[in-house]
């Protein structure tokens, strides 16, 4: 996957064009529009510290065997309000199990951000190896519309220093 940063772009179509070397060159276009709302995910935040449903240490980092509470703060960058809105998170991960993956967030207005009502709960997988990267995926409904953004969380997994053999 290709991500590609571009300046803001006034509505209508355009055209885009990706080649390379010895490859045959693809053109699609592709819409832009103006959306009443526009929700994004602002921030997020790892707790492992033994309070409420997360398991850990207490570090703020993702560690194999750790269960996680994971809160999702969205912005509202649109002109309008965004309705109540349910955000449901998945992962295609083999070292994730996601025990609570649906969380309901209240009303955002322009330019404010919201929390979800609870956070959402993972689980890493012990065995889990160091620098594995966990993707995540969080899935926003709303009877405004539905979007999906996506994330990476790192995982620190244990450190041996072998002394003698």
């Amino acid at each position: 996957m290709v991500e590609l940063v571009v300046a803001p772009l006034d509505e209508g179509e355009y055209l885009l064009t990706v080649t390379g070397p010895n490859l045959i060159p693809v053109l699609e276009s592709f819409q832009v529009g103006s959306a009443s709302f526009f929700t994004s995910i602002n921030e997020f935040s790892v707790d492992d510290n033994m309070n409420d449903d997360s398991y850990g240490n207490g570090d703020a980092e993702v560690n194999p065997g750790e269960t996680i509470e994971l809160s999702i703060n969205l912005f509202n960058s649109g002109e309008n309000e965004c309705e109540m809105s349910t955000v449901t998170l998945s992962s295609a991960s083999a070292w994730v199990e996601i025990t609570r993956s649906q969380v309901g967030y209240p009303a955002i207005r322009p330019g404010e951000d919201r929390d979800g009502a609870s956070p959402f709960i993972f689980r890493c997988l012990p065995g889990t190896p160091d620098g594995e990267i966990l993707e995540f995926n969080a899935s926003v409904h709303s009877g405004d519309g539905d979007w999906s953004g996506s994330f990476d969380l790192r995982v620190v997994g244990y450190e041996f220093d072998l002394v003698e053999f």
